[in-house]
C-alpha cells in the first residue's frame, strides 16, 4: 500500500486505560489500529500517561502503513473499522481548558449508531491538519467542525458561528 492517508489520535477514557491508534482512511472506512497505549513505552508512560511515540509505535506504525488497514482493523482486539454509515454523529471540537490525559490540540468525539461514544484527543499538529482537511470530505454532514485554522497566530481556534 503506497501513501495510505492516516493520522494518530488518542482514546481517551476515565475508566481504561489510553489508547493510541493510527487512524486510516481507507474509501468510505475509518480503520482504527491500535499502536500503543497508556502504559506502553516507558516509566514516564505509566507515570503520566501519555508519551510522544516511543520507537516501537513508530516503527509498529510504519510496518502498518505496508500493510492493508482494512485487514489490521479486524486483527487486534481493540482495533475497529467503522463506516462512514455506521457513524450517527461526529465532531472536532476544542481542547477542553484543563487537560486530563496528556497534551492536547482538539478532541474528536464520535458516536456510532451502536455503540458507545468514542472521545479522541489530538497530541501532535501533523495529526489535527490531516485530519481537519480530510473528515469532512469523508464524513459531510454528519462531522461538525468547530474549530478553525488561524495562520496568523499558526494554530487552531474555536470556530465563530455565524
Amino acid at each position: 500500500m503506497t501513501d495510505p492517508i492516516a493520522f494518530n489520535a488518542r482514546y481517551i477514557s476515565t475508566f481504561t486505560p489510553d489508547r493510541l491508534y493510527r487512524i486510516y482512511i481507507a474509501g468510505s472506512d475509518l480503520c482504527f489500529i491500535q499502536i500503543g497505549g497508556q502504559f506502553s513505552g516507558s516509566a514516564w508512560g505509566m507515570l503520566f500517561g501519555n508519551t510522544p511515540l516511543t520507537r516501537d509505535a513508530q516503527a509498529f506504525a510504519a510496518a502498518a502503513d505496508m500493510a492493508d488497514p482494512r485487514y489490521l482493523a479486524t486483527a487486534g482486539k481493540h482495533n475497529l473499522l467503522l463506516s462512514a454509515g455506521e457513524i450517527a454523529s461526529s465532531s472536532l471540537d476544542m481542547p477542553p481548558l484543563l487537560p486530563q490525559h496528556g497534551p492536547c490540540l482538539a478532541r474528536w468525539r464520535i458516536k456510532p449508531c451502536a455503540g458507545r461514544q468514542l472521545t479522541l484527543q489530538f497530541e501532535q499538529l501533523p495529526d489535527l491538519i490531516i485530519a481537519f482537511e480530510r473528515l469532512p470530505a469523508l464524513l459531510g454532514p454528519i462531522l461538525a467542525v468547530n474549530i478553525a485554522w488561524d495562520a496568523a497566530r499558526r494554530k487552531f481556534i474555536r470556530r465563530k458561528t455565524p
